[in-house]
This record gives C-alpha cells, sequence and structure tokens, in this order.
C-alpha cells in the first residue's frame, strides 16, 4: 500500500489548509458542531456564550455516562466535560504532567490516578476529530472563560491526541500519550517507553508520525493575531521536548 503523505494524511482536518477551512464557508459552518454550541462559541466570545455552550455540550453526556454526539469535534469537547472535576484534576498546572496521590495527600509522580487513566481510554479510542485554525482559535476563547487554570492542561490534551492520529497501533498511542503526559524530562520519558518490548517502535512513531504534526502546528499558530497564543506555545513545548528526547 502506498504511504500517505503528510499533507494527504491531514487533509480536512486540523492541519487542512486556510483555503479549505469549512468555517470561512457561511453554508458549510455548522458542520463539526452543532449550530446552536457554534454561535455561542463563535459569536459570544466570552462567559456568558462559553457557559451556555458548555450546557449544551454537557447535554451530549447522557445519564450512563455515555456521550451522544455524531460530531468528532462535539465529542471530543463532551469527553473533557465529562472528565473535567475527577479526570484532569490530579495534573500540574506548570508541568502538565498527570500524578497520583498517596498517604498524607503526597504527589506521586510517574503514575496517574485512575479518573485520569479512564479519561486517557475515552479520549484516545474517541474518533479522530476535525480542528482547523479557526476553530482551535474560537475553542481557546472558549475553554479560557470557564477552565481557568486547567486551559493550559486542556489545550495540551487536545493538541496530543492531535498529533496521535497518525499513529494507528492503540498501544503505541497509549505508550507515547503517558510517556509525554507522565513525564517532565527526556530522562523520564525515556526511562518510561524503555520498561515495555515495543520500545522502538514508539521512539519511531514519536519521530515520524508525532513531531512532523507538532512542526506543522507550530508554524500554523506562529502568527500571533491569529488568536491561538496558548496552543502555538503549547505545541512549540512538546515539539521542542519530543526532539530533545530523541536528540535531533
Amino acid at each position: 500500500m502506498k504511504e500517505q503523505t503528510l499533507a494527504e494524511k491531514t487533509e480536512g482536518g486540523f492541519l487542512a489548509r486556510e483555503e479549505s477551512n469549512p468555517l470561512h464557508s457561511l453554508e458549510k459552518q455548522y458542520i463539526h458542531l452543532s449550530p446552536e454550541i457554534y454561535d455561542n462559541m463563535a459569536n459570544y466570545r466570552n462567559c456568558r456564550g462559553a457557559r451556555a455552550a458548555q450546557r449544551l455540550i454537557e447535554e451530549k453526556i447522557g445519564a450512563d455516562g455515555k456521550v451522544i454526539t455524531d460530531l468528532p469535534l462535539e465529542n471530543m469537547l463532551a469527553i473533557i466535560e465529562k472528565y473535567r472535576k475527577n479526570g484532569l484534576k490530579c495534573i500540574d498546572s506548570i508541568g502538565l504532567n498527570a500524578y497520583t496521590v498517596g498517604a498524607e495527600e503526597y504527589r506521586i509522580y510517574g503514575d496517574s490516578t485512575k479518573e485520569y487513566q479512564d479519561f486517557t481510554k475515552e479520549f484516545l479510542d474517541a474518533p479522530d476529530f476535525p480542528y482547523t485554525r479557526a476553530e482551535a482559535s474560537m475553542i481557546e476563547d472558549y475553554q479560557g472563560n470557564i477552565s481557568h487554570f486547567l486551559n493550559d492542561i486542556i489545550i495540551d490534551r487536545i493538541l496530543l491526541r492531535e498529533a496521535l492520529d497518525g499513529v494507528t497501533d492503540a498501544l503505541i498511542r497509549s505508550r507515547i500519550w503517558y510517556a509525554h503526559t507522565l513525564n517532565v524530562n527526556c530522562s523520564g520519558f525515556s526511562n518510561y517507553v524503555r520498561k515495555f518490548q515495543e520500545a522502538d517502535e514508539v521512539f519511531n512513531q514519536l519521530k515520524t508520525s508525532v513531531i512532523p504534526v507538532y512542526t506543522w502546528m507550530c508554524n500554523e499558530f506562529k502568527d500571533r493575531n491569529s488568536g491561538t497564543n496558548i496552543h502555538g506555545s503549547l505545541a512549540f513545548m512538546r515539539l521542542r521536548f519530543s526532539r530533545d528526547v530523541l536528540g535531533i
């Protein structure tokens, strides 16, 4: 089978070129979000609109906890709301790394809570979601109005999930996710990965799949006037960290 180029892999998704952005076409502006959610996010970029959008997204979560929507971008946002209070609780706001809590509430790094693991599984198992530059800007405003100190954490996880789109093996995808989100230095990342027999493939996918996407993200978000300042900073941080891990 002919291997896809990076442009082919990302066509129509986050890495879609500006001219193919569906949000630039009025008749297609609701293609990735329900109309009412889109209206509140796009037209009211303030706390009032964000809270209204958040309530509508929460309604996509059934009584049994199952997310009910056919729109992948909306599905991603609903998963975040589902785990906001518990799954995203034990994450350091500076290093953005997850941790668990031991006796006397001491933080234990290198591991994570069951709630974070549940969030991770559902987030990684969910369908890939489109994420254009315009949507990224809109969602950055949305998260900024409702997430406060969680904002960087949530945007970072959204971008990492996007960077893993090209990693088709579920186990390798999970290994890269945890290596990134449990460790704050290169030695910790490498030591974590080398515990597993598939370590070589993890490093290979990091180089061939993840780093190219983060590189593209940095180019997409390098313009500070695009309304994606946090996206650009976090993408650059992960790109530099990934390169340092591989020594490139």
